[in-house]
């Protein structure tokens, strides 16, 4: 099981998860992967673009600690395990609702 840092304590898998799902639920933690921008096409769907590397100082979306990994701009920030954990949880929930 993996483990991340917050704020000086280790979550786990699980903890992340389960709040990555309660912010899901309420709708305070996107519901959708962007689609990530490589090259404009004219004519495509806006697209935005994803930052990797950090570190970066704002708060993880999901667990509220800081340094962050990811970054969707202006507002969506991750660890890598928390981004990883949180694009796993929207797959679930489209494929349950389907």
């Amino acid at each position: 099981m993996r483990q991340t840092w917050e704020a000086g304590a280790i979550m786990k898998d699980d903890e992340i998860r389960e709040l990555g799902r309660a912010k899901l639920s309420d709708g305070t933690l996107l519901n959708q992967i962007p689609v990530i921008a490589s090259d404009a096409i004219p004519g495509a769907p806006t697209r935005i673009l994803l930052e990797g590397g950090g570190p970066f100082p704002d708060p993880c979306t999901v667990c509220n600690s800081r340094p962050t990994q990811v970054r969707y701009p202006p507002s969506l920030t991750f660890h890598d395990r928390c981004h990883a954990i949180w694009q796993d949880e929207v797959l679930k929930s489209r494929h349950l609702s389907n």
